[in-house]
């Protein structure tokens, strides 16, 4: 006998320590989300302690060693005023289709062509059939949020769109050439659905369900990358070189594309009872009760995506859980004073307004959202535009790629997300207008 334990004492030993730290596992969820049940909503909060924005301009580029310090439209004491809002939400969306909208399309309806200007500075005209990862973000988002942007879906540009979408995609697969980018294929059959377009929607909903980005494991979605567009955020390599991929380097479960998912359903129609829906939304709730993270841990997927499942909550009644209850919390933290400790957070005014917008549809007021939503107004660009010219180079966008291809920014995301946020508020404040 060699004095070690046989086989079935390893797995008997196994199966014990398995237990034990599923055990312990549970009781940590149960706790969390016992104490987010009691965590107050933000409608009794202290006012917002100053912003230090010493490190660096809050309407320019910070400086290499500032970088840490600097915060992209800062909050500012107060509330700002019904006449300050709507004049932030008609100035937005007017950029919105002239710096953005108008621009992606067209390069995208004469069939996807585009002026490349690459690292040695020649020019090349790329296409057909050439699209760029973030017009067609810009595209899409304009049928999605025209009516709370306040642009009238028989305004030319939305219906330029609309025709766009609808021609592009394709009936017989269900899907378009781009639909394995992002949350891409998501946001557009939630907006193939606003504007009637229930076929499309099926079919593209049947064909996401078979794709590589549905995990049969657990009934969830992950993300990828497309390489039959040109990348915005992407790796240079992957645009134009046809081999798609992983967004996170495996199959990972990411709640913004399952939101958006959820968000495609409602726009759709479908009930909470919809066995779709309920097997969906169950499964995201199960992935946020036993995944709590800090506010220094959070990455795009977790901040948009507890964003959007916090929203979809308030505006489709969707059950309560402990998943709901924990990312409520989050979000309830990070407005309050969790977001400083997030280096995205704070050059990327973008997300903080994801988050102000979902906590103020579930009816969270306070000194905070007023200072977040102040400090937007007071950051709006002379033109009418939010940007981020501070990431360009910390996300590769600020020149040209030496090896294959990157084009865009994050402005025309960074507009619409603020203005939703704004048009949000001031529904809450002072009602429709």
């Amino acid at each position: 006998m060699s004095g070690e334990p046989d086989d079935g004492a390893k797995s008997q030993a196994g199966r014990e320590a398995l237990a034990i730290a599923l055990g312990w596992a549970t009781i940590v969820t149960l706790f969390a989300a016992a104490l987010t049940w009691s965590a107050r909503p933000l409608r009794t909060s202290k006012a917002t302690p100053p912003i230090d924005v010493s490190g660096g301009n809050p309407s320019g580029i910070p400086t290499a060693e500032d970088v840490k310090k600097f915060i992209a439209s800062p909050p500012v004491a107060g509330i700002p005023t019904k006449e300050q809002l709507d004049a932030a939400l008609r100035r937005g969306a007017a950029a919105y289709l002239k710096f953005f909208a108008e621009p992606s399309l067209a390069n995208a309806e004469p069939g996807g062509y585009l002026d490349y200007v690459d690292a040695a500075g020649k020019t090349t005209r790329l296409g057909p059939g050439v699209y760029v990862q973030c017009q067609l973000y810009l595209i899409v988002h304009l049928l999605m949020f025209c009516d709370e942007l306040g642009i009238p879906r028989d305004h030319a540009t939305v219906q330029r769109a609309l025709r766009f979408l609808v021609k592009e995609f394709d009936d017989a697969l269900g899907c378009w050439k781009w639909s394995t980018e992002g949350c891409l294929h998501a946001k557009g059959l939630a907006a193939l659905a606003r504007f009637g377009e229930r076929e499309k929607f099926e079919k593209g909903w049947r064909w996401a369900l078979a794709s590589k980005m549905y995990r049969k494991e657990d009934g969830l979605f992950t993300m990828m990358q497309c390489g039959a567009i040109v990348q915005t955020l992407g790796p240079a390599t992957r645009s134009l070189s046809g081999v798609d991929d992983w967004e996170h380097g495996a199959p990972i479960v990411d709640e913004e594309n399952i939101s958006k998912f959820l968000y495609a359903l409602w726009e759709a129609g479908r009930r909470p009872d919809d066995p779709e829906v309920a097997a969906l939304e169950s499964g995201l709730s199960r992935y946020f009760a036993s995944t709590p993270l800090a506010a220094a841990q959070m990455q795009t997927k977790d901040v948009v995506g507890r964003a959007w499942s916090v929203l979809l909550h308030a505006r489709w009644r969707l059950p309560d859980s402990d998943g709901f209850r924990l990312e409520l919390a989050e979000m309830r933290a990070m407005v309050r004073a969790d977001w400083r400790v997030n280096f995205m957070m704070r050059l990327m005014p973008n997300f903080r307004a994801d988050v102000v917008r979902a906590l103020i549809e579930v009816g969270d007021r306070g000194d905070e959202i007023d200072a977040m939503v102040n400090g937007f107004v007071a950051s709006q660009g002379a033109d009418g535009a939010w940007r981020s010219p501070q990431i360009l180079a910390i996300w590769g966008l600020a020149t040209p790629p030496k090896q294959g291809y990157k084009f865009g920014n994050m402005d025309g995301a960074t507009t619409y997300t603020v203005l939703l946020a704004i048009a949000a508020y001031r529904r809450a404040i002072y009602g429709e207008k």
